[in-house]
């Protein structure tokens, strides 16, 4: 028994001993680890495989003696350039890399780079193709990428933040930024005077002002960039013949704008959760074009513009206008599909602009004119709206061959202050069935001289419910007729009362649909880009 102690005894002996050593080594292998630490790092990146990062001081380069001196890889070719990589720098200094008055080619990759101003800074070269890749740049007051007059740069696949820019480009021209994330700035990525550049597929999140501006810059190409959180997502500025399309802003003030602009195209982008989804001021033959835009206040706003087109754009589910369109001038507004907007499919202030063609359908007002003089609104559609078309305020307009079925209240509603209007070949087909305080006519009017018919035809409207004998009563204060109205046979279906529709109503199945869409869609631009 007592052999037994003992032996259990020792073998509890040996064990300490066993996990004191196993204690120790672990404890110095922590101790030699902190050491290595302090010298290296390991870079991850999208890659499958890892690079050490060296400890450097700032690298500062303002000739090609100071290039060669510091001994990189490589020949200083356009084949075989200098390689500054795989470089950690930390430093409270002004400029983490800066590179200028060089002609031997070089590519920066795979650095980590922390400056007090910039972490990366590129000017007054006449190379091109310099590349800039898979770094880590992060400048304090300024910029993580700084591009001065330099061409031809290539920067991508960057982390990039910043106090004003993750990415900032003056004075050069045709540059290529792809695949970058930009956060936490004011500016994800900037241009400025930067012409025939390409910026697609990056990512810029929490900027403070915009998740790519561009100033005084033309003919850029910005694609498929997603901007998550934003002042505004994508802003032009002076900034003409270029094209922005399949772009992603969510839970911007703009989601894409272009001001004092002219001749781009906005085409196939998605904006969602903004003030304003895509926003024209002062612009001239801009195209809109299969965009679609919802969850925001305003889908489309056009402000002061002249000659643009908004074309085959999707809006809705908007608290305020699918469309707005204040003093436009021969802006062309045709083909869109308007609905479940909580004011208006279309709404116009001013000016003469053309809208035809359109698709207003569970809006409040289908298209609400005010203030315009002169303006001709034909062939759309507007259906199950509390009001089809609604005119404030609005003279010498022709409202002629639409289609004004199913809405709660009336077809065509004319306020006071409404003069000299024309309205002439519309289908009005089952509206207003239960009634209002004014009557059961499908239309209203309480303007002056108002005229329902076309004189050159003498014909009027057609009306689902004229009885084919007499004139047909329009409903309002001074009993205006339609003199000459044309009978159309259309049975209306009994069905529950339309109620306005609301976020509450029976509609919140699609709501839920459609929120699921956009999270998808967020998801799926977000995989692409880690999947690149």
């Amino acid at each position: 028994m007592k052999k037994r102690l003992q032996l259990i005894r020792n073998f509890g002996y040996f064990c300490s001993l066993i996990l004191l050593i196993v204690f120790f080594a672990n404890y110095m292998f922590l101790l030699n680890s902190e050491q290595i630490l302090e010298k290296e790092t390991i870079f991850q990146t999208d890659s499958l495989y890892e690079v050490k990062l060296t400890l450097s001081d700032p690298i500062i380069i303002i000739n090609d003696q100071d290039l060669e001196s510091f001994g990189f890889q490589g020949s200083g070719t356009e084949a075989e350039p200098y390689l500054i990589e795989n470089y950690l720098i930390d430093t409270d200094d002004e400029f983490g890399i800066f590179i200028t008055n060089v002609s031997k080619h070089f590519k920066i990759q795979y650095c980590e780079v922390y400056a007090g101003i910039s972490a990366i800074s590129i000017s007054n070269l006449t190379l091109e193709n310099i590349e800039i890749t898979n770094n880590v740049c992060q400048g304090e007051e300024w910029y993580g990428i700084y591009i001065y007059s330099t061409n031809y740069v290539v920067i991508t696949d960057n982390w990039c933040s910043g106090g004003a820019a993750g990415i900032v480009c003056w004075y050069s021209n045709s540059e290529f930024i792809e695949n970058n994330e930009c956060y936490d700035t004011d500016f994800g990525i900037a241009l400025y005077e930067t012409h025939k550049s390409i910026i697609g597929d990056n990512f810029c999140y929490n900027n403070n002002i915009a998740g790519i501006r561009i100033m005084y810059s033309s003919y850029n190409n910005i694609s498929r960039n997603t901007i998550n959180i934003a002042g505004k997502g994508i802003s032009l500025v002076s900034a003409s013949f270029g094209s922005i399309h399949e772009n992603f802003c969510n839970n911007t003030f703009w989601g894409i704008s272009a001001e004092y602009t002219n001749r781009i195209s906005i085409h196939d982008n998605l904006c969602i959760r903004s003030t304003t989804g895509i926003q024209l001021w002062h612009t001239g033959k801009i195209n809109i074009t299969h965009n679609e835009c919802y969850s925001c206040h305003r889908g489309i706003s056009v402000d002061d513009d002249s000659e643009s087109q908004v074309r085959n754009n999707i809006c809705y589910n908007n608290s305020e206008h699918g469309i707005y369109i204040r003093t436009g001038e021969s802006t062309q507004v045709s083909n869109n599909s308007l609905y479940l907007n909580k004011l208006t499919g279309i709404k116009n202030l001013r000016g003469s602009p053309i809208i035809g063609l359109n698709n207003c359908s569970m809006n409040n007002i289908g298209i609400l004119m005010r203030d315009v003089q002169s303006l001709t609104l034909s062939n759309n559609t507007c259906t199950l709206n509390v009001d089809g078309i609604v005119l404030e305020e609005t003279d010498y307009s022709t409202i002629s061959y639409n289609i004004l079925q199913e809405n709660i209240e009336y077809g065509v509603k004319i306020w006071d202050w409404s003069t000299w209007n024309k309205i002439h070949h519309n289908y009005f087909i089952c509206n207003n069935r239960n009634g209002t305080e004014h009557g059961f006519s499908q239309a209203y009017d309480e303007g002056y001289n108002n005229r329902w018919y076309e004189s050159s035809t003498d014909e009027g409207n057609y009306w689902n419910d004229y009885e084919g004998i007499g004139e047909y009563q329009i409903d309002g204060k001074d009993n205006n007729t339609d003199p000459y109205p044309f009978e159309y046979y259309f049975e209306c279906i009994k069905t529950e009362t339309i109620t306005e529709p609301t976020e509450e109503s029976s509609l919140s199945l699609l709501t839920v649909l459609l929120s699921f869409i956009g999270t998808a869609s967020i998801a799926k631009i977000r995989y692409k880009k880690e999947k690149k």
